[in-house]
């Protein structure tokens, strides 16, 4: 090998390993970039895992209160069943008493 070859594959090594040192300095740079996207993420779960929690209280309140609703609506409907038969049978005792007299 003469002088010459060795000068330019030199420089080719020199050039790749410049090459080489940007593109780690380029993907050092995107995982920071990423390290700092991490922290946002992370923070953005911690507040959504917070309002998954209210929310999960709120469906619970929720049901709660459609059972209950739903219990005064039965308590209701027997109510009014029970008046209804009382109605009903204090009109058939009027209607004794009117056909006796």
């Amino acid at each position: 090998m003469d002088l010459e070859q060795v000068l330019k594959r030199v420089q080719w090594i020199e050039d790749e390993h410049r090459k080489d040192k940007d593109a780690l300095a380029l993907l050092e740079n995107r995982i920071l970039a990423y390290e700092g996207g991490i922290k946002g993420v992370n923070d953005q779960i911690k507040s959504l895992n917070a309002e998954i929690t209210r929310l999960t209280a709120v469906v619970t309140r929720m049901d709660q209160y459609d059972a209950n609703m739903l219990q005064v609506r039965l308590e209701g409907k027997r109510q009014v069943e029970e008046l209804d038969k009382e109605i009903k049978k204090r009109e058939e005792e009027a209607d004794k008493v009117r056909r006796w007299r």
